[in-house]
């Protein structure tokens, strides 16, 4: 009896073991890099993973995979780590470190691709955060006139450069120049989309601009053209609009209802015999290159519905749009149409597998690209001329 006891008494302890060593239900990520970077120092660590069930007298062998994505005007960076037997928390090294460039605003974000736990919250596995280095070097106060050269700075006048779509910006310029001046400003997207018309003025008075988000994380860069007796200076600073999971569900709720009372209002006039499906189909190449325009074949079955428009567009594993058109499809019927999409140049996106998604007429269908950067040797061959072909039935 005594000997039963005592294997009883190990099979549990042995169990008792096992689990503490499998309870992690929870890992989460913590950028560690300060909001304020200073220009041209090395960063090697740029954030740690933290398993957040860890108790001290514990053991844990805890696999991940973790992206890391650092972007700013003209620069990105990309890095995927694998992190093996985790117990408490790791702090990768890059192997090349991060250097910041002067006057620069930095996106930095990381991502829990997967690990060897049941993760089961997952609403820490996805973080970004916005990092600036030293403006000092270009910030002159105005009444400091003695200056020799003409300088032009961007003073972003919000506590934080990430801001919720919706809110306003606030900046303003500082100048230096011993001659008459003026400034002409705007607002542009990635994509060099205006935002902001263009202004010209001579006042260094504060200015403003309500934010809207085109994607999930969306940067937007202020431009300024500084004109000083015959000099002319550009100068730019960076700020990101962020999309909330609030807005993206008001939206897509308001959508579905609008689409939905759309439907029933068409479907009250349609005959008993008409039950028929809009349909949409695409045929993309395999591969293209930023720079570069792809022709994609696109098949449209339109036979109910007040809706005309189909929307084109390609988007990465961030759901960021990389390029977008649109058609209209003006008669019922089904027709066949050669679409040229233009894929511009984007120092940001990396090179891999993307989305194309044809959306339009209450369906959607979606195929994949692997888009690649151009190379000093790539040519741009093609063109962006419009081939429409109606499909005869």
């Amino acid at each position: 009896m005594c000997k039963n006891s005592t294997e009883l008494l190990f099979i549990f302890l042995l169990v008792f073991a096992t689990s503490s060593t499998t309870a992690a239900e929870n890992l989460k990520l913590e950028i560690i890099l300060p909001e304020q970077l200073t220009p041209n120092q090395e960063y090697n660590h740029i954030f740690k993973i933290i398993n957040t069930d860890f108790k001290r007298g514990s053991h844990f062998n805890i696999n991940a995979t973790v992206s890391l994505k650092i972007t700013s005007e003209n620069f990105s960076l990309n890095k995927t780590f694998t992190l093996k037997e985790i117990n408490w928390y790791k702090k990768p090294r890059l192997e090349q470190p991060f250097i910041p460039a002067r006057n620069k605003t930095y996106l930095i974000c990381v991502e829990i691709i997967n690990s060897s736990i049941n993760d089961t919250n997952q609403s820490d596995d996805e973080l970004c955060k916005t990092a600036t280095t030293n403006n000092k070097t270009q910030t002159f106060e105005t009444e400091n006139s003695n200056q020799s050269h003409p300088a032009i700075s961007i003073q972003i006048l919000n506590q934080n450069k990430t801001i919720v779509e919706g809110e306003t910006i606030f900046f303003k310029h500082i100048i230096n120049c011993s001659s008459n001046s003026s400034i002409t400003y705007w607002i542009e997207d990635i994509y060099g989309n205006i935002a902001k018309a263009k202004r010209n003025t001579t006042s260094l008075s504060k200015k403003q601009w309500k934010t809207k988000a085109y994607s999930q994380v969306s940067p937007y860069f202020i431009k300024s053209i500084l004109f000083c007796g015959r000099t002319n200076i550009s100068v730019s600073a960076t700020f990101f609009v962020l999309k909330t999971h609030e807005e993206q569900n008001k939206q897509s709720t308001e959508k579905e209802q609008k689409e939905k009372a759309d439907d029933n209002k068409t479907n009250k006039r349609k005959t008993s015999k008409d039950h028929c499906a809009n349909e949409i189909y695409i045929k993309a190449p395999q591969k293209g290159i930023f720079g570069n325009t792809i022709n994609v074949a696109i098949q449209v079955h339109r036979c109910k519905g007040r809706k005309r428009k189909v929307e084109l567009k390609i988007i990465d594993k961030y759901n960021f749009t990389i390029a977008k058109t649109k058609l209209n499809i003006n008669s019922m019927g089904k027709f066949l149409f050669t679409i040229p999409l233009n894929i511009p140049p984007c120092s940001y996106c990396y090179s891999g597998n993307y989305t194309i998604i044809a959306n339009g007429l209450n369906t959607n269908t979606s195929s994949k690209i692997f888009l690649e950067q151009q190379t000093q040797y790539s040519m741009n061959t093609n063109t962006q001329t419009s081939n429409k072909k109606e499909l005869i039935l």
